[in-house]
């Protein structure tokens, strides 16, 4: 099952989980900030261009946003405007809470956990996921694992 997944976040990204291979990027912001509370907006162009150099995808997915506390508004607002941006792009995308898939793969609201737990299960990806900061590709990574493990046959 070939898979395209999703975390929107502040510092989200895009995963691609294929049949032999797996890649993930940075969600791409434009240039300034546009969206609202002056948060970055996602450059659809641009994650455009990364798609096209995809094998056909049988799933899409993303993260839903929720506001949880401790979450500033700014992080929260660009989170929600970007899911609405992201989710507009592709014609049919599943859609899943954090905590829904989360507990799927026993994970937490740990980014330390997440960061391992990808380096392990994707050992191909470690020198892209090698950074606190890298928390938003290795859950968009696990995301993907999640969507193989619980959407094979869609």
């Amino acid at each position: 099952m070939r898979v395209i997944a999703i975390d929107p976040g502040r510092h989200g990204a895009i995963a691609y989980l294929g049949e032999s291979k797996a890649w993930v990027w940075d969600l791409p912001y434009r240039d300034g900030l546009e969206g609202p509370e002056d948060s970055p907006m996602v450059d659809l162009e641009k994650l455009h261009a990364i798609l096209a150099n995809t094998d056909k995808v049988d799933v899409q997915i993303i993260e839903k946003p929720q506001w949880r506390m401790g979450i500033s508004a700014k992080n929260a607002a660009t989170a929600f405007f970007n899911f609405g941006r992201l989710t507009s792009l592709f014609k049919c995308p599943f859609v899943v809470h954090a905590a829904v898939w989360k507990k799927e793969l026993a994970l937490t609201s740990d980014k330390n956990l997440s960061l391992h737990i990808a380096r392990l299960l994707f050992p191909e990806l470690q020198s892209v996921l090698t950074l606190k900061k890298h928390e938003g590709r290795a859950e968009a990574v696990l995301l993907g694992e999640y969507a193989r493990r619980t959407l094979a046959g869609f």
